[in-house]
């Protein structure tokens, strides 16, 4: 039996929701694969170039889908001056885009004939269709059922309407190569960081087609992020300007090497899929500077510090086998010093042993569970992570430090509104020591740069309760009573990372 329109499978840990396209049986791609050309990502040489055929733009040049403003000379020049003076990098908007009854029409047709297939990996998660270019070569039978859609597909890639969008962005000659698709973002879709470089592409562009009688608000998410660049091919941590996906508008941009970071904010709205066709003009030839692109960076592995250094810094890290060696050393040194037997271990006479010495192993006992402490211990876990690769330690802190972090990680997530399904703030969990660090285009976390050991002390609290640990109505109440700090438990020293 036919999938039902407005159904895709959304198992696992996905809440379900409905969708605006029939959903084709789920696929997830995995980051050694090849990355699906909406993310802006390939990981394989891109297809040979596709141009325009009968029935697309050049043929017809039927612009009645097409709102008649989008082609007024005062339009397009005030178009083009805000264009130009555009932070972080040049971008515009227009809206509206299409005559509002015909966009009705091409959203009604997608909803109802085109299949979307799920994909995920680390850089996305969306529904996306095939190619929009060869929709009707490749289904000749749903040419009758999508005429609107193939009308727009015409106008958009028409040689007026290129002729405008050359004269708003003031870009190259573009060629008559059509190269698009549709994207469904459902509730907690996304797409990260990324320039979009890839071959000849020229000018990004997204025409949105959300719910027009429920309109798009910054609670919903999915907003199109634009990002500045600290330097030449590394983007800021945080966006500078973010864009909702408004009905009947079309953001547009320059793709440029290493400068036209965006992103798709994540989707936050429940039942409100956000549905969107996006795709890119082409030039004649690859922008300059190429050499700075996404793509280029994240397949290179080294030249991206100065004089050529790695960008990881892979020469710093303790060789992994001879750290395991090192604790191991440490721990036995250490029991055997417990029990006075002072010659029984041969590393006592080291100078400077890798790893936890006798004083820093009871100085984590103040904080880990002992039984991850003793040196049989030790090597089961080793002989497990081995074995399988990975190991699981429960309860690997002290009850008491356990109950003291819940009670005080809570206390931090009431304070800066997160959970409960309010739409968390960027600057959600920094300051009081805690930096973003990035590039936003690899990665994004915290970092502890505290001026004190006193900030971090504070992260560290029980209850006030003289006979220990939290009560478990304070666990329950991120508004309980004020927590007394550990009693002789300074914190560790050095920094720390949080995700």
């Amino acid at each position: 039996s036919q999938t039902p329109p407005f159904s895709f499978d959304m198992s696992g840990d996905h809440t379900e929701q409905p969708s605006t396209l029939r959903a084709a049986p789920r696929r997830t791609h995995h980051a050694s694969r090849r990355v699906p050309r909406v993310t802006g990502v390939e990981t394989m040489p891109p297809k040979k170039q596709k141009t325009a055929h009968a029935g697309d733009g050049d043929a017809a040049s039927d612009l009645s889908a097409l709102d008649p403003s989008v082609f007024a000379p005062d339009v397009v020049a005030k178009a083009a001056a805000t264009y130009a003076a555009a932070s972080p990098f040049p971008h515009g908007v227009v809206s509206p885009l299409c005559v509002d009854a015909s966009l009705r029409a091409v959203q009604a047709e997608m909803r109802e004939h085109l299949t979307a297939t799920f994909k995920e990996t680390d850089l996305f998660k969306v529904l996306q269709t095939g190619d929009l270019v060869t929709v009707d070569r490749a289904n000749p039978e749903l040419v009758p059922k999508i005429p609107n859609l193939l009308r727009l597909r015409a106008a958009i890639y028409s040689p007026e309407f290129r002729e405008m969008v050359q004269r708003m962005t003031g870009c190259a000659p573009l060629t008559d190569r059509i190269d698009c698709s549709a994207n469904v973002y459902p509730r907690s879709g996304h797409l990260l960081c990324h320039d979009d470089v890839i071959g000849t592409r020229c000018i990004s562009y997204i025409v949105y087609l959300t719910d027009p009688d429920d309109g798009w608000d910054e609670v919903d998410g999915g907003a199109l992020e634009l990002y500045p660049v600290e330097s030449p091919g590394t983007p800021a941590v945080d966006p500078s300007v973010s864009l909702l996906p408004k009905w009947n508008s079309m953001a547009f941009f320059t793709v440029q090497p290493g400068r036209s970071f965006h992103a798709v904010q994540e989707v936050f709205a429940d039942g409100k899929p956000r549905l969107s066709i996006s795709g890119w003009y082409h030039a004649a030839a690859p922008p300059e500077g190429s050499e700075r692109a996404t793509l280029t960076q994240l397949k290179t592995r080294t030249g991206g510090g100065e004089n050529g250094a790695e960008d990881d810094d892979v020469a710093e890290f303790v060789p992994f086998p001879s750290a395991i060696q090192a604790v191991i050393a440490a721990a036995a040194q250490a029991s055997a010093e417990a029990k006075g037997d002072t010659a029984a271990s041969e590393y006592a006479g080291d100078d400077e042993t890798l790893g936890p010495d006798a004083e820093d192993l009871r100085y984590l006992a103040r904080w880990v569970n002992p039984e991850y402490l003793d040196p049989e211990n030790v090597l089961k876990i080793r002989e497990k992570m081995e074995e399988d690769s990975s190991v699981q330690m429960r309860e690997f802190l002290l009850p008491e430090i356990a109950a003291a972090l819940r009670l005080a990680t809570r206390r931090e997530d009431e304070a800066e509104k997160l959970g409960g399904g309010r739409v968390p703030a960027r600057s959600a969990g920094v300051g009081g020591g805690w930096a973003a660090v990035g590039p936003t285009h690899k990665q994004r976390f915290l970092r502890y740069e505290g001026e004190s050991s006193d900030a971090l002390k504070r992260a560290v609290r029980v209850s006030a309760n003289d006979d220990g640990p939290p009560s478990k109505a304070d666990l329950n109440d991120p508004k309980g009573k004020a927590p007394a700090d550990v009693a002789g438990a300074a914190p560790p020293a050095g920094p720390l990372v949080r995700g």
